[in-house]
């Protein structure tokens, strides 16, 4: 996350992390023969939002890329892969030729941002994050740093919201024969 923010021109605004754990009871979605092979399984999910004004939205975008290019920089966006995203935006500018899709996906990330061109499509702009359910660890912690921050409120102060999905990350898996498996 501090890659984005201390290599771009982006602000970070608010990180939402969730770490929950789940028993075993579902049926499996393949295999329908029996339950799930855990009794537990506990995930972490981190999301983070930045703010950004919406006049310089190319060069920010170009800013993450540059970023990307860089070796070990953590961001794995970059010109050779992504830079046709910055083509489609400075050629088509206020035009309404392709429609607008405000994401660049990889394994581990996600970065999608707030619409430059279709802001009528309300649907594609960046929401809040769930509200987090009561705190009870083991089973469900939810942090949100600033606790009062939103979305927004970043959109209200830069223009425009970005948000990096890192994903959720199985950490640890207790089978029903007793094996464990941490990550």
């Amino acid at each position: 996350m501090r890659a984005y923010a201390e290599q771009n021109p982006l602000t970070l605004g608010l990180v939402d992390v969730r770490d929950e754990c789940f028993g075993g009871t579902a049926r499996q979605w393949i295999d329908s023969n029996g339950d799930d092979q855990y009794k537990i399984k506990c995930s972490l999910s981190v999301t983070a939002y930045y703010g950004a004004d919406r006049k310089h939205f190319v060069s920010v975008l170009d800013g993450i890329l540059a970023a990307g290019d860089r070796p070990g920089s953590g961001v794995p966006f970059n010109h050779s892969s992504d830079g046709q995203i910055i083509h489609y935006y400075r050629q088509h500018g206020g035009q309404e030729q392709e429609p607008e899709a405000p994401q660049l996906s990889s394994a581990s990330h996600t970065l999608s941002w707030d619409p430059v061109r279709d802001r009528n499509r309300s649907y594609l702009m960046v929401t809040e994050p769930d509200k987090c359910r009561a705190s009870d660890p083991p089973v469900a912690r939810c942090l949100r740093e600033p606790e009062s921050g939103t979305v927004a409120a970043i959109r209200s102060q830069y223009g425009m919201v970005f948000k990096l999905d890192l994903g959720h990350s199985d950490y640890f898996t207790m089978y029903k024969d007793g094996r464990t498996r941490r990550n």
